[in-house]
């Protein structure tokens, strides 16, 4: 059986930010084996030369099979694309991982890890209470329920990343698109898979594992972003060009990259084998330091 990695990006989003996704996907083939497939999702056919050109060499399969219902929303659309393409493809795949496109760097095969018969959920090392975007977006998501509930203490869960069995993972984004046709538009989907994983952790329908403080996945927002409110500080080690967890491997997963203090090494370093692909754009130029990319996205 082969395994999957999914992800989705808005014409919007690959047109601005070609050579962040490029990153994705050339790290993804540089670590993972043949039999694992990746596959983008997009919303359109107007896409830039350079990513179908970069695409066609990455073996990665472009889906243009979903129209988003907003474009101020495809952090929360994008789940009805996701469930829409694992449920096509449901009976070729082992394992799934789900990720963002535009700021996600492997660093090692993903799907070396053995916990596939579980919901791998993961972390991003700090709670809500020590972020005043995750909490004010949670607080919007209480108040359209007409709750109070008191969410500072709950760990800050990734929304965008998921690893497991396909039946798992289906299971859970489903779960996601269900709870996306209720919920008025007034919070992003990390709020809500924050407000389902405090409801259904205990659930075995799920069987969710949150991964915290493993050399799986790292966020680089948790890190180092200025607007989380840390107890301590990093102890991360940048060598080699890869970002270590304190037992000296590397991370797998090293999300949010593009928010730290080692962007613009991982930029000039990966990208220079693609300068020629995307067109009309030449060698980026990082111009905004990681203080200055503001919150999240995903």
């Amino acid at each position: 059986m082969n395994n999957l990695i999914l992800t989705y990006a808005g014409t919007q989003l690959l047109n601005k930010y070609i050579e962040y996704v490029l990153i994705t996907l050339k790290t993804a083939r540089q670590y993972t084996e043949k039999n694992t497939d990746t596959v983008l999702l997009t919303d359109t056919n107007e896409l830039n030369k350079g990513v179908i050109t970069a695409c066609k060499a990455l073996q990665v399969e472009i889906e243009q099979n979903y129209k988003p219902l907003d474009l101020n929303s495809l952090g929360r659309d994008r789940w009805y694309a996701y469930e829409n393409t694992l449920r096509q493809f449901k009976s070729k795949y082992n394992k799934v991982l789900i990720c963002d496109a535009r700021d996600v760097l492997f660093q090692g095969d993903p799907f070396s890890f053995q916990n596939q018969n579980h919901l791998n959920l993961f972390s991003d090392g700090f709670i809500h209470a020590q972020c005043s975007w995750n909490s004010n977006d949670q607080a919007k998501l209480a108040k359209a329920l007409g709750e109070q509930k008191s969410f500072a203490t709950w760990p800050m869960i990734n929304a965008s990343t998921i690893y497991g069995s396909t039946s798992n993972v289906i299971r859970w984004v489903t779960l996601i698109t269900n709870t996306n046709k209720v919920i008025p538009r007034v919070c992003s989907d990390q709020a809500i898979v924050n407000r389902l994983v405090r409801d259904n952790l205990e659930d075995p329908d799920y069987n969710i594992t949150l991964i915290e403080d493993t050399d799986y996945y790292v966020s680089g927002y948790g890190l180092f972003a200025p607007g989380v409110k840390r107890f301590t500080e990093p102890e991360q080690k940048w060598e080699n060009k890869q970002l270590l967890h304190t037992n000296g491997k590397p991370y797998t997963i090293f999300h949010q990259w593009d928010r730290t203090p080692y962007a613009k090494e991982i930029m000039s370093d990966l990208f220079t084998d693609w300068n020629k692909l995307t067109e009309p754009k030449k060698q980026p130029q990082y111009e905004q330091s990681y203080l200055e990319l503001g919150e999240p996205v995903g």
